[in-house]
């Protein structure tokens, strides 16, 4: 029986895909975007966080596989025409552990949101075990997502490619609208061109920067960065016609 450490639940989520549902926000990511909204879910270990009022929580909390699963069965059962979304973090840092839950909730629509940091095979595996699966695509040049990420591109629009030709489950992206650097004219025109070269892509989902960011950076004594802090939405240009349909969500 595997374990995995887990820093929230949210319940009764309404943009983590179809119905209503329960995110399971794992913890451990091997990026390091400048705008994340979760910068308690970036470590990999449970960690203390100051909240405002001087009281403390903390973020990271071990699960057994069927101990989550048992609890996942309950919400479920309160949401029979939703499901269970598994994000993150990144979901690819635990995937035995995801695939153990995942094994233990027969008949329940299942969700996958990754980044796609991490193996080929581990996103296969998840998006095999999966009904639908949310790609949360950022910077596609390589140099500038390596500046505000902290990794090269390449190798998530590799993972991207290979989810696009190799897995059979329905997937969609999500992207973050990051004034000042998701959301430029320059990176609207690559995943314009990129939209039309994954055959399988049913949607682009864009979503709003995040305002209550700064303050959990401060939660967990880190300065969020002063070139995103009025965290400002970037607009969708004009001239943007994918290959599919596209949305922001509220």
């Amino acid at each position: 029986m595997s374990s995995g450490i887990v820093f929230d639940i949210s319940e009764g989520s309404v943009h983590d895909g179809p119905g209503l549902r329960t995110t399971v926000f794992l913890k451990g990511c091997p990026l390091r975007c400048s705008w994340c909204h979760s910068p308690e879910g970036q470590s990999g270990e449970p960690e203390i966080l100051t909240l405002p009022d001087g009281s403390t929580r903390t973020a990271g909390v071990r699960y057994q596989a069927a101990e989550l699963a048992a609890y996942l069965r309950e919400c479920a059962a309160l949401t029979p025409q939703g499901g269970i979304t598994f994000s993150g973090g990144e979901v690819l840092m635990q995937t035995e552990f995801v695939l153990e839950v995942i094994s233990l909730l027969p008949g329940i629509h299942i969700v996958i949101e990754t980044a796609g940091a991490g193996s080929s095979s581990d996103l296969l595996a998840l998006a095999e075990a999966a009904d639908l699966v949310y790609f949360g695509l950022k910077i596609i040049d390589p140099a500038v997502a390596k500046k505000y990420t902290g990794s090269s591109a390449a190798p998530i629009l590799d993972n991207l490619r290979i989810l696009d030709r190799q897995s059979r489950t329905p997937y969609m992206l999500r992207i973050p609208l990051i004034a000042g650097a998701v959301a430029t004219e320059d990176n609207f025109k690559a995943l314009m061109e990129l939209s039309f070269q994954l055959p399988r892509l049913q949607k682009i989902e864009f979503l709003k920067a995040n305002t209550l960011a700064p303050a959990k950076y401060r939660s967990c004594n880190r300065e969020f960065p002063a070139e995103f802090a009025d965290c400002r939405t970037g607009n969708i240009p004009d001239f943007f016609a994918p290959a599919v349909p596209f949305e922001l969500l509220d």
